[in-house]
């Protein structure tokens, strides 16, 4: 059987050394310099507002909805919520991760009651953090609307 023997990066550059040679003369190499503007990042463009871990939570009326919702239906998975606040999976999904980074909200499987099991349901609950802020925010809210 024929062995096919190639060239190594070495023997490549002295047999095409005149060539190489010819092209890195023409090529215009840039140079690098710092960008003239800061980078914009896109929490900026959609309008929302990043979490802090070292900062209070900078919590969004969107998570208080969601938190509200999973106070009064403690039972309800995470679907259910979300459709309950009129979000979609993936935004339900970044809301949900933004309040267990703040310590607002647990998430524990449910074992499912079908009888051949099954997919877990994903459950939130409020921890004693998440209860606080929203009645916090409840109360700033409905002293806001006494005022009007």
């Amino acid at each position: 059987m024929n062995q096919t023997r190639y060239p190594s990066a070495q023997e490549i550059e002295k047999r095409l050394a005149t060539e190489l040679g010819k092209i890195r003369a023409q090529t215009v190499y840039a140079e690098y310099a710092e960008p003239a503007t800061a980078p914009i990042h896109y929490r900026s463009v959609v309008g929302e507002k990043g979490m802090a871990a070292n900062q209070s939570a900078n919590l969004l009326a969107d998570h208080f909805r969601l938190m509200r919702s999973i106070r009064d239906n403690p039972q309800d998975g995470l679907r259910r919520h979300y459709d309950r606040i009129g979000v979609g999976i993936e935004k339900g999904n970044r809301l949900i991760s933004d309040l267990k980074q703040a310590a607002c909200v647990e998430v524990r499987p449910l074992p499912s009651a079908a009888p051949k099991g099954g997919r877990a349901r994903l459950v939130p609950s409020l921890t004693e953090r998440g209860r606080q802020l929203l009645c916090a925010y409840e109360q700033q809210f409905q002293a806001k609307s006494n005022e009007a």
